[in-house]
């Protein structure tokens, strides 16, 4: 089967993950396998192996007698997501701009033009900042780092979403980035990454308390 091709396994997956990031599943709401499968109109099946991948992901838990829920915000989390991805992330993302080929600086090129085009640009997925953070990360041919990034990217969100702007892209501090890092500027691709999870853990911790 061609790697494009969504399973229902997968089409569950996604569009769960997305509520719970969103928290249109709200943390701590308990999810039901029954009403899950009857609203998109299938069996148990692919639903239990949707919520089994979000488990192991840390994006629900699951109880003897309550079956799924989404897990609830904590300070201990918030910091434990946030000390990690500044660890890895920001050199990773250092080593890059100095291994990017033509090839890779020209593709973030285009997405910088992406991001000029207006105010709209701010109300971008989380899966499209994962892709942002994907290609930036990736010319430095460090899988286990950038699995840890993905493992670790969609718990982090969750920290986010709490107000209608929150997780929003501030397009100059992503400009200034990205700009760093096709200059191959390694140093200010460290600093500038660093200071822009600093901040989103800050919000994080903020909103983990609320």
């Amino acid at each position: 089967m061609p790697s494009s091709v969504q399973t229902l396994s997968d089409q569950i997956h996604d569009e769960l993950r997305d509520r719970l990031v969103s928290h249109d599943i709200p943390p701590g709401a308990p999810i039901r396998q029954d009403v899950i499968a009857a609203e998109f109109g299938m069996s148990k099946i692919p639903v239990r192996e949707a919520l089994a991948r979000l488990e192991a992901n840390g994006l629900v838990i699951s109880t003897r007698h309550k079956g799924y829920l989404s897990p609830p915000l904590s300070l201990e989390e918030a910091d434990d997501l946030f000390s990690l991805r500044i660890l890895v992330e920001p050199p990773t993302a250092a080593l890059a701009s100095t291994l990017a080929d033509p090839a890779q600086r020209n593709e973030i090129r285009s997405r910088m033009k992406l991001l000029e085009r207006g105010p709209q640009s701010l109300n971008r997925t989380a899966l499209q900042r994962l892709d942002l953070l994907e290609a930036i990360l990736q010319p430095a041919c460090r899988p286990t780092s950038l699995n840890l990034m993905r493992q670790l990217f969609f718990r982090a969100e969750r920290y986010i979403h709490l107000a209608p702007q929150s997780g929003a892209l501030d397009i100059g501090a992503v400009h200034a980035l990205l700009e760093a890092w096709i200059a191959g500027e390694s140093a200010r691709v460290e600093a500038l990454y660093r200071a822009r999870l600093e901040a989103r853990w800050a919000e994080a911790r903020k909103n983990a308390t609320l």
